[in-house]
């Protein structure tokens, strides 16, 4: 019976148009990030800290978040920058913090699994919003500059 009623369910226009609408504006959404992200890879050129993520040739990113790397000469920071910066009111969050590499369970692996442990540490989602300008980006790169700076100093 149930597969019958989806197999019978046609939506109507208004949900239609809703639809239309709103892939429309998504379209145009993601359009506007990728041209934010075009500034975002100019800052990354100019950082000593960060490293550009690898996007596939065939690949269009959508830019849903904007993942980077830590330098490995900070990325040990990764916990207090992240802290250091929500005080600022910029939000950034590793992109897999409680990796299973990085637990103590599997201490004996990490040896063998430098790169993963290092990246598990080490990667961080930085916000990216349709509505940002080159000024904004400009400003979230000398903050999150700032903040290493300011980190590496204390150490």
């Amino acid at each position: 019976i149930e597969k019958q009623l989806l197999n019978s369910y046609k939506p109507n226009q208004i949900v239609i148009n809703l639809f239309y609408n709103s892939l429309s504006s998504l379209k145009k959404e993601i359009d506007l990030k990728r041209q934010i992200a075009a500034f975002y890879y100019q800052e990354l050129k100019k950082s000593k800290y960060l490293i550009s993520q690898q996007v596939e040739i065939n690949s269009k990113s959508s830019f849903y978040n904007f993942a980077v790397r830590l330098h490995p000469k900070v990325s040990h920071i990764t916990s207090k920058l992240i802290m250091l910066l929500r005080k600022e009111n910029i939000f950034i969050a590793n992109l897999w913090p409680d990796a299973p590499i990085t637990s103590l369970r599997y201490k004996s692996f990490q040896k063998e699994c430098p790169s993963a442990l290092w990246l598990a540490k080490s990667v961080i989602n930085l916000p990216i919003y349709s509505k940002f300008k080159e000024s904004d980006v400009v400003y979230l790169f000398n903050k999150i500059n700032w903040a290493i700076d300011t980190l590496k100093n204390e150490n």
